[in-house]
């Protein structure tokens, strides 16, 4: 496939069996869009052919829903079942026709214009009859029911469902149209980045839903844990070819890895070998004229032939151009980072969102805001960037801490301005300067005068990190700063982050992610919010155990007040909470050794301010350990009483 002579694919090959889960990646712009639209019929392709199985039923997600005016959330949904909002209708119109009765008792009329009007209304029953038992079969009855159970699922709220569809937010609007496709009677269903506007209840609902489906289906997603989750095979699309890897992402990135070291090994094995025979191959034309020896020319004809006959190991295609780069900063002195004290978050229209919200976050620390969609955390970070201040006594930023904001929707950038100029206005650099950070972001020398408006997403989103990593910044607001990137971008954003020195405050549904860079996670549950200490993969799995409770959540502040050790003689003892807190102590203590060799590392290495921050959490576990053995010591006083 290609557009305007430029070549997107060729020579792709590929077969889709019944039940397949298929996973399509590959950096953003070599067409993974375009071959779901030629699989689907929108697009022919420029050359070759495409089979498929007689009466097939495919059902597409596009990233850009449209819905007719007028049609509510639940219309939108039932229209994925096709007939069944047809049926409806039919029935619906039928059963007035029938209610309506036939003028037969009319005495005047003719016998055999009453024997006509009989007959007619026996037509109608027996329609009307047949379209009932087809809506039956099709599982019609249940069609709403099923409808508000994927809505419900992917995390649609109740209220939203007899909303008109141009009254709903457009991550809402992709939500529907996915649970659209979902609630469809299809043979494959090809998904273009499903889970980007789901929180993590959604996420996990639609990989458990996905894996167990016997639909085959082909998802485009730049979600690693997703593709983890639901894939059995991947089909990576890159430098106009497709190559096809059985399992899921992780065993996929592990093939790829290993197939390029085979190929790169082969590869200069064969040259080597190559470069022996022609330097024989010279050497024997040449002892051959110096002596006249037409049997040394023709044993390096032979040898020629020989070279020819080689099947050639193909070339490494050399590594695509990626972004690298590193933030500055060293990270700010002091202890807070953040700290709210009873702040509160009120709409226009009076609605209290949060309330009496309190916790701290140290310079250095790792922190990750988590909660269902318009829980406010979004609304918190830009409260922080726009009001936040040593002043402020419901928002403190500390007094030396320099911050620096990602915005998912980027209404920081001017949209009118051209690539160049924002970049220049966001860094204060020269435009020679500028224009060398845009290139180690990926834009090339034609993109620099496009207008802001026209960048996609990704591009977007580019712009936005280079800024940051020139500002010498001591924390990052990152509001879903990956969503937009491809997977390589993505990691290159982590390991950059990895490295920040300073305080990161993060938004975002990449599981990945977070479980790479937060080691603590702010739970958004309104009105309040409450501090987990750990990584996300463990503050999700307790949630869904149902094992957060009020011990489990810590509330730091930065001079708490002094808690009064009032022994009750009645208190019983716990034995789940017993539990509970050995399965802590033991998993603290197994995080010690870990960050004690980083100490050792980053301090051989001269990466002071790295070894700080480490050691700034150290003692945080430390303290957060003493407080554990300490109630568990108080249990087992209870433990032998009991």
């Amino acid at each position: 496939m290609g557009f305007g002579g430029q070549r997107l694919f060729e020579n792709v090959t590929a077969q889709v069996v019944r039940g397949a889960h298929i996973g399509l990646v590959g950096p953003n712009g070599v067409g993974k869009t375009t071959l779901l639209r030629i699989l689907m019929g929108e697009f022919e392709a420029t050359a070759g052919h495409i089979s498929r199985f007689p009466g097939l039923r495919i059902g597409y997600l596009p990233q850009h829903p449209v819905y007719p005016p007028g049609q509510t959330v639940v219309q939108a949904v039932l229209e994925g079942m096709g007939d069944v909002v047809q049926l409806e209708e039919d029935i619906t119109r039928y059963e007035e026709e029938l209610s309506k009765g036939t003028p037969s008792a009319n005495r005047n009329r003719s016998a055999e214009a009453k024997e006509a009007d009989d007959k007619r209304a026996m037509k109608l029953a027996q329609k009307y009859a047949d379209l009932l038992d087809r809506h039956a079969t099709i599982g019609g009855a249940s069609a709403q029911v099923k409808a508000k159970e994927i809505l419900g699922g992917l995390g649609v709220q109740e209220r939203l469902w007899d909303q008109q569809m141009d009254t709903l937010s457009g991550g809402e609007r992709n939500i529907v149209a996915l649970a659209r496709i979902l609630v469809g009677d299809y043979d494959m269903i090809l998904l273009d980045e499903p889970g980007n506007h789901l929180d993590f209840a959604g996420l996990e609902w639609l990989e458990n839903y996905l894996s167990a489906s016997k639909v085959a289906f082909i998802v485009v997603s730049h979600n690693r844990y997703l593709l983890d989750q639901v894939c059995t095979s991947v089909w990576e699309l890159e430098h106009g070819s497709l190559e096809n890897f059985t399992g899921n992402y992780s065993d996929y990135r592990s093939e790829q890895l290993t197939r390029r070291l085979k190929q790169e090994s082969a590869f200069h094995r064969q040259q080597q070998q190559i470069a022996r025979l022609e330097f024989q191959i010279a050497r024997l034309k040449s002892w051959g004229q110096v002596y006249n020896n037409p049997a040394l020319a023709k044993k390096a004809k032979v040898m020629e032939h020989r070279i020819e006959r080689m099947d050639k190991v193909e070339k490494p295609r050399a590594e695509r151009r990626k972004i690298k780069f590193r933030f500055g900063g060293e990270g700010a002195r002091g202890t807070i980072a953040l700290e709210t004290k009873d702040y509160r978050k009120v709409f226009d229209n009076g609605t209290v969102l949060l309330d009496n919200v309190s916790f701290l976050i140290t310079q250095g620390e790792r922190a990750a805001f988590v909660g269902r969609n318009g829980t406010g955390k979004s609304s918190m970070l830009k409260d922080v960037v726009t009001e936040g201040s040593w002043e402020n006594q419901s928002l403190r930023v500390g007094k030396s801490v320099k911050v620096g904001y990602f915005s998912q929707l980027g209404e920081n950038l001017n949209m009118k301005a051209t690539l160049h100029s924002e970049a220049m206005r966001l860094t204060g650099k020269s435009p020679g300067a500028s224009a060398d950070l845009l290139y180690k972001f990926l834009f090339t020398r034609d993109d620099l005068e496009k207008s802001v408006q026209v960048l996609s997403g990704g591009e977007k989103a580019r712009l936005q990190l280079a800024a940051l990593i020139v500002a010498g910044l001591d924390m990052l607001l990152l509001d879903e700063p990956t969503n937009h990137l491809d997977i390589d971008s993505r990691e290159a954003v982590e390991d950059a982050l990895e490295e920040f020195a300073g305080t990161l405050v993060m938004v975002s549904h990449d599981r990945y992610f977070l479980d790479k860079l937060a080691d603590r996670v702010l739970y958004f549950e309104p009105p309040s919010v409450s501090a987990f200490e750990g990584n996300f993969s463990e503050f999700w799995d307790k949630l869904k155990a149902g094992e957060l409770n009020s011990r489990a959540i810590s509330h730091r502040t930065l001079a708490p007040e002094k808690k009064l050790k009032v022994k009750k003689k009645d208190e019983k003892f716990d034995p789940k909470r017993f539990k509970e807190l050995e399965a802590e102590i033991a998993r603290v203590e197994a995080t010690r050794p870990a960050i004690e060799e980083e100490i050792k590392s980053f301090a051989s290495k001269g990466k002071d301010a790295f070894a700080e921050r480490r050691k700034a959490r150290l003692t945080e576990l430390n303290a957060k350990l003493e407080e554990l053995y300490e109630e568990w010591l108080e249990l087992g006083e209870r433990k032998k009483k009991w």
